[in-house]
C-alpha cells in the first residue's frame, strides 16, 4: 500500500500472468568415499573443468535461470590429500551462453572433513552464473549448502561409494496464476501452479470518527456523509484499524427490513393460495350433493 493513500489502485488480477524464480540455494546431500585414492596433479581450479584431471565423483544438477528455464550444471569432486576434496562448477550448455568464464567454469572450491566423516568446512559456498547480455537472463548467484559443520546431515566422507542423495534447489519454472488468497493484514497473494506464492496487493482499512454516522445504503453498504468524518485510510491491524475477515460472511448481509417484508408478503400469498384451494372443495363437495 503507498506511503501517499491518494495513489490507491484497483485490485486487477487479471494483469496478473504467469511468473519464474530462479534458483539461489542449493542444497547437497552426497558422500564422497574416504578410501578414493588422492590425486596430486590437481593444483588449480579448472583443471577437472578443462579435462587436464579426472574428477573422482561428478553429478549433474539442473537449477532455474531468472526466465524459469532448466539449466543444468555439473559438480565435480577430486580428492587432493587426506579428508581434502576439491570441486568445481561447470555450466553444461553453450559457451556462448555465458561471458567471462573459461571452460565453463563458473564456481570452484575446497570441501574438508573430520576424521569421522562429518563436514568440516565449509558450511556454505556460492558460485555466481554470469548470463551473457545475449541470452536476455539476469546473472545469478547461487549458494551452495553443504550441511552442518560437525555433523553427517549434508556431504559427508564415509568409505561408502561416492553418491549424491539429493541436491535440493529452490526457484521454479514459469507458472500461470491458478488462485489468490487474502490474509487477515489485507495482503492479496497470487498462486501460481508452480508452487510460487507472491504477494501482489494490499487492500486498506478505512476508519471513521463517527462510524455510526455513515448513511446506510441497499445491500448493507454504507457511504461517507457530514456527520461520520472524513475516512482515514490505513493498513489492516494498525491505527486502530480491525483485521481483515477473509472467506468469511457477515452476520447479516441483507437489508433486515426488506426481508422482513418479503416474508410477510409470502406468508400471506401462501394464506390467500390455500383459502382458494379450500373454497374450490366446499363448492365441488356442494356440486356432488345437488340432486338430479
Amino acid at each position: 500500500m503507498p506511503t501517499n493513500r491518494s495513489s490507491l489502485t484497483a485490485v486487477n488480477l487479471g494483469a496478473l500472468s504467469g511468473t519464474a524464480s530462479p534458483t539461489s540455494t542449493m542444497n547437497l546431500r552426497a558422500n564422497l568415499q574416504a578410501s578414493t585414492a588422492a590425486d596430486p596433479a590437481y593444483t588449480t581450479p579448472g583443471q577437472m573443468a578443462d579435462g587436464t584431471v579426472p574428477p573422482a565423483f561428478e553429478q549433474t544438477v539442473n537449477v532455474y535461470d531468472s526466465q524459469g528455464g532448466t539449466r543444468a550444471m555439473k559438480l565435480s569432486f577430486v580428492k587432493t590429500t587426506a579428508n581434502t576434496w576439491a570441486y568445481e562448477v561447470t555450466y553444461q550448455g553453450a559457451a556462448a551462453d555465458l561471458t567471462g568464464v573459461t571452460d565453463n567454469m563458473v564456481g570452484s572450491g575446497t570441501v574438508t572433513f573430520n576424521s569421522d566423516g562429518t563436514l568440516a568446512s565449509p558450511a556454505t559456498a556460492s558460485f555466481s552464473i554470469p548470463w551473457d547480455a545475449t541470452t536476455g537472463l539476469a546473472s545469478q548467484t547461487v549458494d551452495i549448502n553443504f550441511g552442518t559443520v560437525g555433523k553427517s546431515d549434508g556431504v559427508t566422507q564415509f568409505d561408502a561409494s561416492s553418491a549424491m542423495t539429493t541436491a535440493g534447489v529452490n526457484g521454479a519454472p514459469s507458472g500461470a496464476l491458478a488462485g489468490i488468497s487474502i490474509d487477515d493484514e489485507g495482503f492479496v497473494t497470487a498462486l501460481f501452479d508452480n508452487g510460487i506464492q507472491q504477494k501482489v496487493f494490499k487492500l486498506p482499512v478505512a476508519t471513521f470518527t463517527n462510524p455510526n454516522g455513515l448513511t446506510a445504503l441497499p445491500g448493507n453498504a454504507y457511504a461517507l456523509s457530514d456527520t461520520s468524518g472524513a475516512p482515514a485510510i490505513v493498513e489492516a491491524k494498525s491505527g486502530g484499524a480491525g483485521s481483515v475477515a477473509s472467506a468469511a460472511l457477515e452476520a447479516s448481509t441483507v437489508d433486515l427490513a426488506k426481508e422482513f417484508t418479503d416474508l410477510i408478503t409470502t406468508q400471506r400469498a401462501y394464506s390467500a393460495a390455500t383459502r382458494i384451494i379450500t373454497t374450490a372443495d366446499d363448492m365441488m363437495q356442494e356440486l356432488l350433493q345437488i340432486k338430479h
